[in-house]
């Protein structure tokens, strides 16, 4: 398989509208009661979270149930007795309480009325068909025949109802799977048993190497520049850049082999930084968007004092990326003196992006 988009996304699947449900009940018993029952029963907060995921994937859309059966629809949760006992505790005017937010309570259980919990799935959908949308008017070359739906939201009918409705002028099929939420799980196994399955990916960011150059006023900032010992005005923190940001790689390749010149001849460590950035065209390693990911140390031996060969003594970095499977690989080659050395820095994806503690 070739990814023909770089991957994307946001906070738009079953945890954020299970979040909103949880909050429309913390806004009701307020936050004391709920930090108490946290605390105090947190099983029974688990299961009030698992209650929330099953009672959402039985909601409907409009369109199934027709316009008065879904005004009748209800959505109910069954309430903690730990929750209920806390909240009677603290809150003595608890059914006025309810009244007001047109919630029921009935036999342990909350119900609400299905339209209101419909319009927390709607900016989860809305930003799903947004990136989708999106990906398909930045790139004409993108045909898709379907629209495969894995993962724990899409066993929500309401979901696949609407992203239906929405893709049915575009003539967008939308499938899932029998067990779309274990589809996932299968597809990691699959993915980890050869992950040559896919040879060519799109890549999400711009990748590159900080380095300094001369300074030029039309390019550089200001913040960048300093001035050399003879006077020269050089560029700090310049981005060269090996990788932009939408190109596709092959997997399991080494590209991109760009050289370094070290000018001190006194240098005997250089060390290489690599950093990504959000843009296509990044300047400096120090602007919005620019992220330090790791770095290398590449050593370079003694200059025998008697060889005077310039070409062959001259100090020179050679970089290239390699995207695998899971990891990207950045490799630095030096050859000086006749000898050559090759150090290998490995990234894990999933490490890559975290955020840093300081």
């Amino acid at each position: 398989m070739k990814q023909v988009h770089k991957s994307g996304g946001g906070a738009w699947g079953g945890v954020r509208v299970n979040e909103k449900i949880l909050e429309l009940i913390r806004d009701m018993t307020g936050q004391e009661v709920m930090s108490e029952f946290s605390s105090n029963h947190c099983n029974e907060e688990y299961h009030l979270r698992m209650e929330i995921e099953t009672s959402k994937r039985k909601v409907d859309s409009p369109a199934k149930l027709g316009e008065e059966n879904a005004e009748e629809q209800k959505f109910y949760i069954r309430m903690p007795q730990a929750l209920q006992r806390i909240w009677r505790s603290k809150c003595k005017a608890y059914k006025e309480v309810l009244s007001a937010n047109d919630v029921k309570f009935e036999a342990g259980e909350l119900y609400f009325k299905s339209d209101k919990i419909r319009e927390y799935f709607k900016d989860t959908i809305d930003g799903i068909l947004t990136t989708l949308r999106d990906a398909l008017e930045s790139s004409s070359s993108i045909k898709p025949g379907a629209m495969i739906v894995v993962g724990g939201f899409a066993e929500s009918n309401y979901v696949i109802e609407s992203l239906r409705e929405s893709l049915e002028d575009k003539m967008i099929p939308v499938l899932k799977p029998d067990f779309p939420e274990k589809s996932v799980l299968n597809g990691a196994v699959l993915f980890g048993q050869n992950d040559e399955i896919i040879k060519s990916r799109i890549v999400p960011h711009t990748y590159g190497i900080a380095m300094t150059m001369e300074f030029n006023s039309r390019l550089h900032s200001n913040e960048e520049k300093y001035v050399e010992s003879d006077g020269k005005e050089m560029a700090n923190n310049v981005f060269r850049k090996h990788v932009t940001v939408g190109d596709s790689v092959e997997i399991g390749k080494w590209i991109t082999s760009k050289e370094y010149y070290i000018t001190s001849e006194e240098t005997s460590i250089s060390r290489v930084y690599v950093f990504t950035s959000d843009k296509k065209n990044p300047i400096h390693t120090t602007e919005t968007g620019s992220k330090y990911i790791g770095h290398l140390d590449i050593e370079f031996p003694d200059i025998d004092e008697e060889d005077t060969d310039e070409i062959s003594n001259r100090k020179v970095v050679q970089v290239e990326f390699n995207f695998c499977g899971t990891l990207l690989r950045v490799r630095a080659v030096s050859t000086c003196s006749g000898k050559t050395q090759t150090r290998e820095l490995q990234i894990k994806y999933n490490e890559m992006f975290k955020e840093q503690k300081e």
